[in-house]
């Protein structure tokens, strides 16, 4: 602070002169530079934030995947299970024992069968 006022004080004694001269060149040395300097920031950080959104999709991607897999695979293991019962006796899901086992396999699954209804 104490610079500051001595360089108004100064100005105000006129003994330091600014010369419009010397302002102007030094804006025109600076502004290119800053230019430079925000353009090349700019491209930086867009790079960069390219990068990161394309991690995080392929990062929603694989848990999306993995969240499916897991919701769906104790129903395809079930089907598994039911589609040899069906080889092996293919009049056995016309009995009403059939039903029992149809039922207990849903009740296993009650989440997924209370989403796709």
């Amino acid at each position: 602070m104490l610079i500051v006022t001595s360089v108004l004080s100064a100005l105000r004694r006129k003994r330091i002169r600014l010369q419009l001269s010397i302002s102007m060149l030094f804006m025109i040395l600076i502004l290119p530079v800053l230019v430079l300097i925000m353009t090349y920031s700019y491209y930086a950080n867009s790079r960069s934030l390219i990068s990161l959104g394309n991690t995080q999709i392929e990062r929603a991607k694989d848990d999306s995947i993995y969240v499916a897999t897991n919701l769906l695979e104790p129903v395809a293991g079930t089907l598994r299970i039911i589609a040899q019962v069906a080889a092996s006796d293919p009049g056995y899901f016309r009995t009403e024992q059939s039903r029992d086992l149809l039922f207990r396999g849903q009740g296993r699954h009650w989440r997924l069968a209370q989403l796709l209804q």
